[in-house]
């Protein structure tokens, strides 16, 4: 990946998005976040309220996207991974649902409680000062679409570190078969690359879904 690494180095669009996001990420305290999440942290079980995170050694007040974005890369660089590992076209399609999933989710339960005045009681978005049901919807719109934003680009960045950083992931790093696996860590970085440099351009997590799918499907037709 010598030729890849050498090509995000000289990325001036993907350093400069990189750069609004580390910025981001030591200046804003919007929740105190987990900042070390994924899929290995999260212990489930199919009870209704059995789901515990673990490892909060990191946690930190921060940027809302970035745990949300810690998981779709998670998530994205299992699905890339899968070709190398012989994983059949359902798990892939299964994997694109459950970030899908993720979203949908986490953006119904946060609406509830921001909407269910008992909740939301603090000083930002007030009720008074929007004046209107209409107004604070389309409020609520905007600041959703940017915490959308936010946590894919933070998903594409950490899936770079987890390629060519330090950092790996077993998904990845688990296929013997050198060519595999480069074209596996290939297909992440186009997903990562293209989520850091145009985050903006998405407004649904299924986009997102389709943009990789068709990214898969790219390289495999040229493998």
């Amino acid at each position: 990946l010598d030729a890849d690494k050498e090509s995000i180095e000289c990325d001036l669009q993907l350093k400069t998005a990189v750069a609004a996001l580390k910025a981001k990420f030591v200046t804003s305290t919007e929740a105190l976040i987990h900042a070390d999440l994924h899929t290995g942290s999260i212990m489930a079980k199919a009870e209704l309220g059995a789901t515990y995170v673990i490892d909060p050694e990191f946690a930190f007040y921060g940027p809302m996207g970035f745990d949300i974005g810690a998981l779709i890369g998670n998530l994205l660089l299992c699905y890339a991974s899968g070709p190398g590992r012989g994983v059949d076209t359902e798990y892939a399609s299964w994997l694109l649902q459950q970030m899908q999933m993720l979203w949908d989710a986490f953006a119904q339960n946060f609406m509830q409680l921001w909407q269910d005045p008992a909740c939301h009681t603090g000083h930002l978005y007030c009720r008074d000062f929007f004046r209107s049901k209409e107004n604070m919807d389309l409020a609520q719109r905007n600041f959703m679409q940017k915490l959308l934003v936010d946590s894919l680009g933070f998903a594409g960045a950490k899936m770079i570190r987890r390629v060519v950083g330090i950092a790996h992931v077993e998904d990845l790093d688990c296929i013997e078969d050198h060519d595999k696996k480069a074209r596996c860590e290939r297909h992440a970085l186009n997903i990562a690359k293209e989520l850091v440099k145009n985050a903006h351009s998405y407004s649904t997590m299924a986009a997102v879904a389709e943009m990789a799918a068709a990214e898969m499907g790219a390289a495999s037709g040229s493998s």
